[in-house]
């Protein structure tokens, strides 16, 4: 009974569908401008209105009044289902214009739902464009992605996720892919796509750095990041500039336009250190304030200590005579030489001897009581804070990239990438000696800086050597076309072992 009675209001609800539909369907008939000379139609309603009062779509209103209709009578779900299976068919028999209709009918039905317009936005940019083989076909195809988000945006102002996905796509479709070379000097030369933008900003890196900004502005506390990561979403459009600095290097341009938008790039790094950036444990901590903070918790640990010099070692002690002789034993043993219970042991043992800030500042005497248990509370906030700085520092390798701009802008590593630069260009050419001299002066120059308090930790960041690791590539190439090797003597031999590199 129930089943019929599903059915027929089913049916009932189809009927009322078709008798809707025929006079909207006249109403929004567009006009035909006629072919080889014939009289064309006038179109519906809604198209002779604009005929006559010469009203374009974007003053008319982008009205779809079938999509309308669809909401009105709650049949959005079913056109959903509809339209998402005509998508995926029209993709797999690779309809591009029956696609791309779809796509954009579906967006009308849902515009304010902006997984279908993050979903679609990639699909363009990422699935279709990699169907084509020409790459102008696969950029066609990235920015019809792009075009289709920024509709998203125009339709969505305060969505965070779609202004952020514009600003991905902007920066690492046309920045990263394997046609890169290529997509950059389309987009650059896309007038269509830019407008009125001046072509000296139109990379997409530039580009994507604008969109990041965008999306910071639409935050605000009435339109969290909820759970978006702040520490990664406020690093984005920095860490652009660093990637457009960067690139002009990759184009070939060393002149003062490099110095200054790596200079720019540390500003803008240390502007985001300097935010507010809540942790989830609700506290609010600065990336740029690491230092502070280990610098106070040393002078506050130094001076809890020397209130009573003896007593934390009174307190082991102690300690340590609770401990059960399979406890001391285990404890006592080298680490390495621990089995599997023994390590437990260990542990165990080492619970019992930890005694924290708060705990000695108790143990003191009277008149230093107070006074210890205030340096042991903000000896234990210091920590903390420092501890939270670090692992948030960590999520977006906040000290190299630190080091990394301070780097790139000096003038003599603007040099050394330079000469390796034009070194690499000439190994291509077939040159047999210019190679391997503009190879070993740049490195003389790395060497020089590296070996300055400045950047003596430098070479330890794993981003270093592996873009160290990435130089050595085609140097090593110089040196075997030359029958010769990587000796101890070579100038960055401690930075090549660092990056896993051997010697001959």
């Amino acid at each position: 009974m129930n089943k019929n009675a599903s059915f027929k209001r089913k049916i009932i609800y189809a009927c009322i569908l078709v008798v809707l539909l025929i006079p909207l369907f006249i109403l929004s008939q567009p006009a035909s401008p006629g072919i080889d000379g014939q009289g064309g139609t006038p179109g519906g309603v809604l198209a002779q209105l604009r005929s006559k009062h010469h009203l374009d779509e974007s003053e008319l209103g982008d009205v779809d009044l079938i999509a309308t209709t669809f909401r009105l009578f709650g049949l959005t779900p079913i056109a959903d289902t509809i339209l998402w299976n005509a998508a995926n068919e029209y993709r797999m028999k690779k309809d591009w214009i029956s696609l791309s209709a779809t796509l954009k009918q579906m967006a009308r039905l849902m515009p304010h739902y902006e997984s279908v317009w993050r979903f679609q936005g990639w699909n363009l940019s990422y699935n279709v464009s990699a169907e084509f083989d020409d790459y102008r076909q696969r950029y066609h195809w990235v920015i019809e992605g792009l075009k289709f988000l920024e509709k998203g945006v125009s339709m969505n102002q305060k969505s965070i996720r779609l202004t952020w996905d514009v600003a991905w796509h902007t920066s690492q479709k046309i920045g990263k892919s394997d046609e890169r070379v290529q997509f950059r000097r389309l987009y650059k030369a896309d007038d269509d796509l830019h407008g009125s933008r001046p072509v000296e900003l139109r990379d997409c890196w530039l580009v994507g750095k604008e969109w990041y900004l965008q999306s910071e502005r639409v935050v605000s506390k009435d339109n969290p990041l909820g759970k978006i990561s702040p520490t990664l979403f406020y690093s984005n459009a920095p860490m652009n500039q660093m990637s457009y600095a960067d690139n002009l290097e990759k184009d070939g341009r060393f002149d003062e336009k490099v110095e200054r938008e790596w200079k720019k790039a540390e500003e803008e790094w240390k502007s985001f250190g300097e935010r507010d950036i809540e942790t989830t444990q609700g506290q609010t901590i600065r990336l740029n304030n690491l230092t502070k903070y280990a610098n106070l918790e040393k002078s506050l640990s130094e001076e809890l200590e020397n209130l009573e010099p003896e007593l934390r070692n009174e307190l082991t002690q102690e300690r340590r005579q609770k401990l059960s002789p399979e406890q001391k034993a285990a404890y006592d043993k080298n680490w390495s030489d621990r089995n599997a219970e023994e390590i437990n042991l260990a542990n165990e043992a080492e619970e019992i001897l930890r005694i924290t800030n708060m705990q000695l500042a108790e143990r003191m005497a009277a008149n230093n009581i107070e006074h210890g248990k205030k340096i042991a509370s903000e000896l234990d906030n210091a920590k903390e804070q420092a501890t939270w700085i670090e692992r948030y520092r960590d999520l977006v390798n906040f000290n190299y990239w630190n080091l990394r701009a301070e780097f790139e802008q000096l003038p003599d590593i603007i040099e050394a990438r330079k000469l390796i630069y034009e070194g690499k260009k000439a190994f291509r050419q077939g040159d047999p000696k210019l190679p391997k001299e503009n190879y070993d002066k740049a490195f003389a120059l790395i060497k020089k800086r590296l070996d300055t308090d400045e950047f003596k930790n430098f070479d330890s960041e794993d981003a270093f050597q592996l873009d160290f690791k990435t130089t050595m590539e085609t140097y090593l190439k110089i040196l075997e076309q030359n029958n010769e090797t990587i000796g101890e003597d070579f100038i960055l031999h401690d930075l090549w072992m660092k990056s896993g590199g051997s010697v001959d």
